[in-house]
């Protein structure tokens, strides 16, 4: 028996195309979960968005969240499971503050604080 295999003009262009709800608890209760989780990975939107329902648009490189048709994030696509994908710019001013936090600052912070 013959297999019948599609044969795509430029496979990097198909996509498959689902809604979430931007929060990555999903309970509605933490402003601070702007992630939406694709396939065991987290990628960020922007925070203002957050509770927002969009679709997710998912193809072999790219991650992209459409609200009402507008694209408002784009992130290259991981094969991880588990870990976060963010931009600062999807992040509260006070949240990019500390993400660029080194180990190093961290560290002189406690010994400032007396916390170690």
């Amino acid at each position: 028996a013959q297999q019948f295999r599609p044969q795509w003009r430029d496979p990097a262009r198909l996509a498959q195309l689902v809604d979430a709800i931007i929060d990555l608890a999903n309970d509605g209760l933490d402003p601070r979960d702007y992630h939406v989780e694709v396939l065991g990975h987290y990628y960020s939107a922007p925070y203002q968005l957050v509770r927002q329902e969009v679709d997710v648009r998912i193809s072999a490189h790219t991650v992209e969240l459409l609200l009402r048709g507008k694209r408002v994030a784009s992130h290259r696509r991981s094969p991880l499971k588990g870990p976060h994908t963010t931009l600062p710019e999807h992040m509260p001013q006070a949240h990019r503050q500390y993400a660029e936090w080194t180990p190093q600052r961290i560290v002189a912070w406690a010994d400032w604080l007396n916390c170690r």
